[in-house]
């Protein structure tokens, strides 16, 4: 079933469910109002959904502007909800006529606007929804089918043919692109043989791992950033994910020292050296108070024994 199918599927049944509970209560009310009464709302939200059908084929067919139609829309939308108040008084009036009930009366709204209501319901709902809904979200755009497809095919070659290295990076770079790096961080193993002897490639499948993992630095991404530094003490990325693995296990000075090599081979004030400034600043900081909580001082400030008791 496609997402569009689905979408329509979801949307009428949570209507009629809706629907439905707004309309139990009035269910056994009887009948107390006029024909005339009784049969002027549904005729006249009738009319008003035939003139939104209509509108709507018009600005289907090209024939009605944007600028047209967003106000012939707004001004149907406005008439719907006067003609439902103007059934609320029209039903008060007659309960009144009749001498409806006060537990009746009481309940707010009488049986024909509970109707009124039913049918206003849907046409209230398209109308909101093509005024601020976005109905080109339930298909993908023909140009990432088309490289979901592509994508498909290339892995289904690259199956029939593991040992291409060069292929699994290609797919490897083409997942990261996609945000989808756990399916990356699986290609750029399956091309170890290229990857491997090349620090830039080691630490951008080391950075696909952290990605894939949530953020967390790994031993596998370790062990990658550390080949990456032995081919290239002066790898930029590996030296940003090498401080970043250093200041998750609370290793500080270590992070201080990895961004501080990086910051001098990044472009001065570009967001990436603003970006760095900011965390080893944050580093420091973190040092300070670490180095401050195990002075001397700090230590002999024991804690009150309630501070163990268990919580």
């Amino acid at each position: 079933m496609s997402a569009v199918v689905l979408f329509i599927v979801l949307t009428a049944a949570l209507t009629l469910v809706v629907v439905a509970v707004l309309l139990r209560p009035w269910a056994r009310l009887p009948e107390r109002a006029s024909e005339r009464t009784s049969e002027s709302a549904p005729a006249g939200l009738e009319i008003y959904r035939s003139q939104w059908q209509a509108l709507a084929r018009d600005r289907a067919a090209g024939l009605l502007s944007a600028e047209d139609f967003d106000p012939a829309r707004e001004d149907l939308r406005r008439r719907v909800l006067a003609e439902i108040n103007e059934t609320d008084e029209m039903d008060a009036t007659a309960a009144t006529a009749v001498g409806a009930a006060p537990d009746a009366a009481s309940r707010g709204l009488s049986g024909r606007s509970a109707w009124a209501l039913a049918a206003a319901m849907p046409l209230a709902a398209v109308l909101i929804y093509v005024g601020i809904g976005n109905p080109q979200a339930l298909t993908p755009p023909p140009a990432a089918r088309q490289d979901t497809a592509a994508l498909a095919r290339r892995v289904a070659q690259l199956k029939a043919n593991p040992g291409d290295a060069e292929g699994w990076l290609a797919l490897a770079r083409a997942y990261e692109v996609l945000g989808r790096f756990p399916e990356a961080a699986e290609a750029f193993e399956k091309g170890r043989a290229r990857v491997d002897g090349d620090p830039a490639l080691l630490a951008e499948y080391a950075y696909a791992l952290i990605r894939a993992e949530g953020g967390v630095v790994g031993s596998r991404a370790e062990a990658l950033i550390d080949a990456a530094l032995k081919l290239d003490p002066q790898q930029p990325q590996a030296l940003f994910l090498a401080g970043l693995a250093a200041n998750e296990r609370g290793d500080f000075a270590a992070a201080i020292a990895h961004w501080q090599r990086l910051l001098p081979l990044l472009e001065t004030s570009s967001d990436e050296a603003v970006m760095l400034e900011k965390s080893l600043q944050a580093a420091q900081e973190k040092m300070r108070q670490a180095a401050n909580a195990t002075s001397p001082a700090a230590s002999d400030k024991r804690p009150h024994p309630s501070r163990w008791a268990p919580l």
